[in-house]
């Protein structure tokens, strides 16, 4: 999920858990094979590259945005890359990005 962009939350998390423990079949002390409070406490702990983030929530614009807006402006940028002589860039996937004012996904 992390590789496609894709955050996982507490639940999601536990419910992977759960999954798991009832699929292997093995004996541990979660109440209905489901870790607790105190097993993600510790798997935090354990785990110091994984961190909590509260998501952002869309604008009004951002979230008004329609498909047709969306195809205008990929027709434009592939008019832009064509005239400058980049349209080659995007026969290749793993060389186009996406990007915002804060970090690259």
């Amino acid at each position: 999920m992390a590789r496609a962009g894709f955050p996982i939350g507490k639940t999601q998390l536990l419910d992977s858990v759960q999954h798991i423990m009832i699929e292997l079949k093995r004996n541990n002390p979660f109440k209905n094979n489901r870790p607790g409070k105190s097993w993600y406490g510790s798997f935090l702990k354990r785990n110091e590259n994984i961190s909590l983030r509260t998501p952002q929530n869309l604008t009004a614009s951002r979230a008004s945005v329609t498909k047709s807006q969306l195809n205008i402006w990929f027709s434009e940028v592939y008019k832009y890359l064509k005239i400058e002589k980049y349209d080659h860039i995007l026969e290749y996937p793993s060389r186009v990005f996406n990007a915002d004012e804060a970090a690259f996904f």
